[in-house]
Order: C-alpha cells, then structure tokens, then sequence
C-alpha cells in the first residue's frame, strides 16, 4: 500500500507508506524475479510516490489526473481502477464490513474514482 486504506479511519489516504528506499528494493527485487511491484494507491501524491520509484501498476487511483494519466501512459504504467469492490461492498452482507466512518470515505471515493476513470479514458 502506498497510501491508506478506505478500511482504516487512522490512515489518511496520501501519506506514503513506504521510503524511497524500501520502494527501491521491492521494485530491485521484484524484478529480479521478472515481475513487477503494483501499488495500492487512490491520491495523486501516493500514486505519484510509487510512479517516481519504479512501480509499474496502480491498484485503484481514484483521484487519477488527466496530467498523471498521460504520465502512466508515457511509462507504460497500468492502472486497474477496481471500482466493482466498492459496489460489492454496499450489497449484503459485506455492507456490515466497514463502521461508518470508513463506510463514508468509501463512498467518497468510489463516486470520484468512477468520474476520474471515465474522464481519464476521454483523453
């Protein structure tokens, strides 16, 4: 994870989770293993943070710019918006998952990651 979590009301969502140089081995060691790091990130600074460091995969990027959008692109850097758990989430009996807050901050999200990813594909 390269930002917090919807799950955890501690987490605030652009703090980064890890240094450049703990990025810089996983990416070193992943490759060395001819595979890739993906990030689990919804900010423009936490998905900027991983980008800068050498992951090749973003998991969810809700708050997708049309600037960072071009950047993956440019790199060759996947996004997989995963916007359908968010929906799972609000049916039965998954809906009990997450308290309130979490549940809020869920919501928040998905509706701006569903508006950013339909924007992003227009460009």
């Amino acid at each position: 994870m390269s930002g917090g979590g919807v799950a955890s009301r501690l987490n605030n969502l652009a703090h980064p989770q890890f240094l450049d140089e703990e990025l810089s081995a996983m990416v070193h060691t992943t490759a060395s293993y001819d595979t890739c790091v993906t990030a689990h990130a919804y900010t423009i600074r936490a998905m900027r943070h991983m980008i800068n460091n050498g992951v090749l995969g973003i998991e969810h990027g809700n708050f997708l710019d049309k600037d960072l959008a071009e950047l993956m692109a440019a790199k060759g850097i996947y996004l997989t918006p995963t916007l359908v758990t968010h929906d799972a989430m609000a049916t039965p009996p998954y809906d009990q998952f997450l308290n309130e807050d979490c549940s809020k901050k869920k919501c928040s999200r998905s509706r701006f990651g569903l508006e950013r990813s339909e924007s992003c594909l227009r460009s």
